[in-house]
């Protein structure tokens, strides 16, 4: 094997690179696979082995298999029938679990809960008291990356917008951001839609970990009425790496991906009864994919018999008998068990 090689001097002292296209190397990466979950290591590190529940072969609560799509997994839920994602975190109590970097490249499907910030991954700083720790939390939220700046010991956070928005025309979103630069930590910039974006929301005091998906276990943030929940959806390929990432490393690592086509079905488990319900990764374009559902098997449109539009011969509309949408037999709503819906700390729901 041969490599060409570039050599220079300077000062007296001789340089040589490889005249190759450079792909970095990643410190952790996390493939999030259904092979993963099958062997009950979905948060087992594939460079170092560690686990980062504190256990081998411990598979996460609130981590399934998408159906036809071996290449990611389904985090928490993608849609629920209350329109509000679930605040379950993996075992962030374990000190495994904190990591430490400088770029992240990550494969993201968002869940369905557009009213809601959503923690792609939580960036600790300075250590507060009664867990009033400095963070900078990355977020989706409609879509959009937004960031909120939690100061140590203060309890509202600042809300700061990014102008960096995903592609409503996508399926998935492969994106990647740097966490340092010449002014220190933060969210430096993101990669997305084959550019960098330079954003240098530097704020924090200094810098301690990340955790992926969430927060430490009790140190939850909110933002206005609505917490600020786990990241619910499908996730894939998360590679932490020890230097900030240049545009064409971004390229070479993220590129290879066609986030156009869309993965497979997304099943949600109740848990309840291991019952399953279908939850499909199409995204609608608001000015298309109006047309009208087709009508019932027996070809009525609602001109005889005096049914109404769309409704089959019985005048149930479809959804299961007399349930309604997205519920098991029960009643229940989906919540994981006997789990209440998401509520910021003041009962109040957001």
């Amino acid at each position: 094997m041969s490599i060409l090689l570039k050599i220079y001097a300077h000062n007296g002292a001789l340089y040589y690179r490889p005249l190759k296209t450079i792909i970095p190397e990643p410190i952790n990466y996390f493939p999030f696979t259904a092979a993963q979950h099958d062997t009950n290591n979905i948060w087992t590190d594939q460079i170092s082995g560690r686990s980062l529940t504190g256990s081998e072969n411990h598979i996460a609560a609130g981590v399934y298999r998408i159906k036809n799509f071996d290449d990611g997994l389904l985090l928490n839920s993608y849609r629920t029938d209350t329109a509000v994602p679930l605040l379950r975190n993996y075992d962030y109590t374990s000190p495994a679990a904190l990591l430490y970097g400088c770029a992240l490249t990550i494969r993201i499907k968002p869940g369905q809960f557009e009213d809601y910030p959503m923690a792609l991954c939580v960036l600790y700083g300075e250590k507060g008291e009664y867990n009033r720790n400095e963070k900078l939390v990355i977020a989706i939220e409609q879509r959009q990356l937004v960031v909120f700046y939690c100061a140590k010991g203060e309890s509202n956070p600042e809300r700061i917008e990014t102008g960096v928005s995903l592609n409503p025309q996508h399926q998935w979103t492969s994106v990647g951001l740097n966490f340092h630069n010449n002014n220190g930590y933060g969210l430096a910039g993101v990669y997305i839609s084959n550019q960098l974006m330079p954003l240098n929301i530097m704020r924090l005091k200094q810098f301690s970990g990340i955790y992926l998906f969430g927060f430490v276990s009790g140190d939850e943030e909110q933002y206005e009425d609505k917490v600020i929940a786990t990241f619910n959806g499908a996730i894939a390929h998360a590679k932490l790496f020890n230097t900030p990432l240049v545009q064409a490393e971004f390229k070479a690592i993220l590129d290879s991906y066609d986030d156009s086509t869309n993965n497979g079905v997304v099943f949600t488990q109740l848990e309840y009864k291991t019952e399953l319900i279908e939850m499909f990764l199409d995204v609608k374009n608001n000015d298309k994919d109006n047309t009208p559902p087709p009508p019932p098997p027996d070809g009525n449109i609602g001109n005889g018999e005096q049914l109404p539009p769309n409704q089959p011969p019985s005048g149930n509309t479809g959804n299961s008998g007399t349930l309604p949408p997205l519920q098991p037999p029960s009643g229940n709503t989906g919540n994981s068990g006997t789990r209440p819906p998401l509520q910021p700390p003041g009962g109040s729901k957001g």
